[in-house]
């Protein structure tokens, strides 16, 4: 029996080298963050858009909306740069790494998806969208002054670039080890495999 609502999301994929680099780090400092629960490198992704709870015919109409507003956009090459945390890094409650190159492009992407999405009916997110990689979230509050130096060293590193040609709507089931995620329908911004000038 399927389920009657589908918990989803709009997100970019993050590519492989950006997803080594940041899981060899992350190797490097785990260790020294024991209340941090981390986002497993396959996980990592630009979220657009949390749908939240949606009736499968509604994501149905949604993929439908995305595809015609989104196919052909044109590929964004996206560079992963920084590190940061909300609600800011003096009381860190989510570690994420954020985006340097790309940036106002992603916040042109997120636009388009927004009114595409406010055309079914979807509720307009009320924040401004920032574009970021979350990469842990803190078990319990914390000060920034409890997070390593060298952590606090890396808010200016890049992790590389990477070319953002398509965008994936995401199913995310919820479970005691934490969120599951399988790929309901992908949109490609630009044909495989072109590249941008």
């Amino acid at each position: 029996m399927s389920d009657p609502t589908i918990r989803c999301f709009l997100a970019v994929p993050v590519g492989e080298q950006v997803r080594e680099a940041l899981s060899r780090w992350l190797r490097s400092v785990r260790s020294r963050l024991p209340n941090a629960r981390w986002v497993d490198p396959q996980n990592y992704h630009l979220t657009i858009k949390f749908y939240g709870e949606q009736e499968q015919a509604a994501v149905e109409r949604l993929a439908q909306s995305l595809s015609a507003s989104l196919s052909g956009l044109g590929a964004i090459e996206v560079e992963i740069a920084g590190l940061g945390a909300f609600p800011s890094l003096d009381r860190p409650r989510v570690l994420w790494a954020g985006v340097g190159e790309g940036a106002r492009e992603l916040q042109r992407l997120a636009g388009i998806v927004e009114a595409a999405s406010v055309g079914l009916d979807i509720p307009a997110d009320r924040r401004d969208f920032r574009p970021h990689l979350t990469l842990a979230r803190f078990r319990v509050e914390i000060r920034g002054r409890d997070l390593p130096p060298d952590v606090l060293a890396e808010r200016e590193r890049s992790w590389g670039r990477f070319t953002a040609d398509r965008v994936h709507l995401m199913r995310s089931r919820l479970t005691p080890n934490g969120a599951q995620y399988s790929i309901l329908h992908t949109i490609y911004l630009a044909p495989p495999g072109e590249a941008t000038a």
